[in-house]
């Protein structure tokens, strides 16, 4: 695949992922840029859902709250005041990044005719310094300011 395309893939996650925001917490969030990470992993700290996806394209995307950020998504939704990270949080946070995915997946997939990308079920992460390893597949990320702090993308690609 190349970069170009890669690219736009990119911005439909990233569209996806501030427009499902915005309506659910009626807060624009702020794209401070994108870039492909040169090397093959990442590292990871806070709420992490991880949805992978197969089709004429296949990859996974990231989505990386910081712990604040986290806690204040999971709130705002559930109109709850947790402080801690909870199973609670956790599911929130899979269904999140599951209908942020759903969003960019459907776009992709009017976009490309045929292609037949599919969802696979999400999977959601808390700790420090996680390693996610992406294998043959070129990734980028997009941070984004939300609410308390930040938001990470990263979506590793390839075309099947």
């Amino acid at each position: 695949m190349d970069e170009a395309l890669e690219k736009k893939f990119m911005l439909y996650f990233a569209n996806a992922v501030a427009s499902v925001y915005t309506k659910m917490l009626d807060f624009q969030p702020k794209m401070e840029g994108i870039k492909k990470e040169e090397k093959t992993w990442v590292k990871e700290t806070g709420v992490i859902t991880l949805v992978p996806f197969n089709g004429k394209f296949s990859g996974r995307l990231l989505l990386v709250f910081d712990p604040l950020s986290a806690l204040i998504l999971h709130n705002e939704i559930n109109g709850e005041s947790t402080k801690t990270v909870n199973d609670e949080t956790l599911f929130t946070h899979g269904e999140f990044g599951n209908i942020c995915a759903g969003h960019a997946i459907t776009e992709i997939n009017n976009a490309f005719r045929g292609s037949n990308v599919r969802l696979a079920p999400p999977s959601v992460f808390s700790g420090k310094e996680l390693t996610f390893f992406n294998f043959k597949m070129n990734h980028y990320s997009i941070v984004m300011a939300v609410m308390g702090g930040k938001l990470t993308l990263n979506v590793a690609l390839k075309e099947s």
